[in-house]
């Protein structure tokens, strides 16, 4: 490679399995080990041509994005159907969507305060009680079949409908 671009480092090179985490592998030395040409790590939008099924993705982000900046949903009553249609564990689809949320979350907010349109106070006071909450509910989700974890959602997404459908 040439010198002064950044050379891809991997954790799975057997030479270096005595290594770092996910910034890459130390040697025998404590130096990282460039990643091979042979193993082959993909790296997030390193490719020029992204696959279609990448460009779905950013399309769905798109409609999510502003679905979730306009109600105020948060984004996972669409992503996780999504995911599950791709074929995504319940659990899977779960926790990738608040990765996307969390990108989303950002810029919404970002967005939102140019407006002054938030409340800073009761989203504080919300997120605080909604971490003991975010703690629980992947526990809950972990032992929890994909049919039943199915069933429990659409229950969830009818009656928040039917709530918001029948309020005057």
């Amino acid at each position: 490679m040439p010198r002064g671009l950044p050379v891809p480092l991997s954790v799975t090179d057997p030479e270096a399995r005595n290594g770092l985490g996910l910034g890459g592998a130390k040697g025998q030395r404590g130096h990282l080990v460039p990643l091979r040409p042979s193993i082959g790590v993909r790296w997030p939008l390193s490719e020029v041509a992204m696959e279609l099924k990448d460009l779905l993705f950013v399309l769905g982000g798109v409609a999510v994005g502003l679905g979730a900046s306009f109600s105020g949903l948060g984004g996972g009553f669409l992503i996780v159907p999504l995911l599950l249609v791709l074929g995504y564990t319940a659990q899977k689809a779960v926790g990738t969507s608040f990765m996307a949320i969390l990108v989303i979350s950002v810029s919404a907010l970002l967005a939102h305060n140019k407006l002054a349109n938030i409340d800073y106070k009761v989203g504080i006071l919300l997120g605080l009680g909604g971490i003991i909450g975010a703690q629980i509910g992947p526990r809950l989700l972990e032992n929890m079949s994909a049919g039943h974890f199915k069933r429990v959602f659409a229950c969830i997404l009818v009656g928040l409908a039917a709530y918001l459908f029948f309020q005057k």
